[in-house]
């Protein structure tokens, strides 16, 4: 496989090893990015029994192929959450898949 470009290993695999790279979830074949979401939370103060709405977070792993390099994916790797990268149109959330195979290990880091 040395010398062979990523298209001709795929299809290598396929006829070698009847290993098809597209059965593979997104986050095997192209990484997964994990940042943080920001979200409104409705809560009631204890004391005073007031509701308020306070600005809570979670993790979130989504999985996507970047076709082409554009200056616009530096910018992504260096923001902080998933809210900053979607309000700078660098990527759209409906177009992610969110990724399944962090979810046990997000779910812990999620809790309240």
């Amino acid at each position: 496989m040395h010398g062979l470009k990523a298209r001709q290993v795929v299809e290598k695999l396929k006829e070698d090893k009847n290993v098809d790279w597209n059965d593979y979830p997104m986050g095997y074949r192209y990484g997964t990015f994990i940042k943080k979401s920001k979200y409104e939370k409705n809560v009631k103060n204890p004391k005073t029994g007031e509701e308020l709405v306070c600005m809570r977070t979670k993790s979130e792993a989504f999985s996507f192929k970047l076709e082409d390099f554009d200056s616009k994916y530096i910018e992504l790797f260096n923001l902080k959450t998933w809210n900053e990268v979607f309000e700078k149109g660098i990527l759209n959330r409906d177009d992610l898949i969110l990724e399944p195979l962090f979810s046990d290990l997000l779910a812990s880091d999620n809790k309240e």
